[in-house]
């Protein structure tokens, strides 16, 4: 297999390091795959087995790659100042800890500012921060943080529910589970009443 590099279209600006994506090499990663698989007692001869080092590098590389994709931003011509919610937003990540995928559903709310987001871009937006290595409460700050490089509201929350983890460990059945409200970029009083209610 020839080296292949995964990256991300949008400069994430939740990722200190600032970089754009992350690279990923799937030859090094389909040989790790081996060695671990064989470290493990696996025995690769096997037909079922053959192929599983390259899925498992390829599952890993979707899992992290999000797809490319433009945000669609309108002017806020009417002054809008209210409230924009959108709820019950799928997602899917992998813990951070173990590699094992979790899954839920982010809700999203934010006073508009000069710009507008198209509400069918919500669930790429929210594909985009949560297809990296992530607890939950990494996810929660990131988005908030790397929402202002994709359209800048004037203040914004989310809520991430995690919905099940595969993880059987103690540790990983430890983490919160729960909503994260996460109110960001100077909220008010009145924002965060208004956040909590979503």
């Amino acid at each position: 297999m020839t080296q292949t590099q995964r990256r991300s279209p949008i400069a994430l600006a939740a990722r200190p390091e600032g970089r754009i994506g992350r690279d990923i090499d799937e030859s090094a990663a389909e040989r790790a795959a081996a060695d671990l698989l064989v470290a493990l007692g696996a025995d690769l001869s096997e037909e079922g087995l053959r192929e599983t080092p390259r899925r498992m590098a390829a599952a890993y590389g979707e899992l992290l790659t999000p797809r490319p994709f433009r945000p669609t931003t309108f002017p806020n011509e009417e002054g809008y100042d209210e409230l924009v919610v959108a709820r019950e937003i799928p997602f899917h990540s992998l813990c951070m800890h173990h590699l094992l995928p979790f899954h839920g559903v982010a809700h999203i709310g934010y006073l508009p500012g000069e710009r507008i987001l198209g509400l069918s871009k919500f669930g790429r937006v929210v594909e985009l921060f949560a297809r990296d290595l992530q607890v939950q409460e990494r996810l929660t700050g990131r988005s908030g943080t790397g929402c202002k490089s994709i359209w800048p509201p004037r203040e914004s929350a989310w809520s991430w529910r995690r919905s099940i983890c595969v993880c059987r460990f103690a540790a990983c059945r430890s983490s919160a589970r729960g909503p994260s409200p996460r109110p960001c970029m100077g909220s008010s009083g009145t924002t965060r009443g208004r956040a909590r209610s979503f």
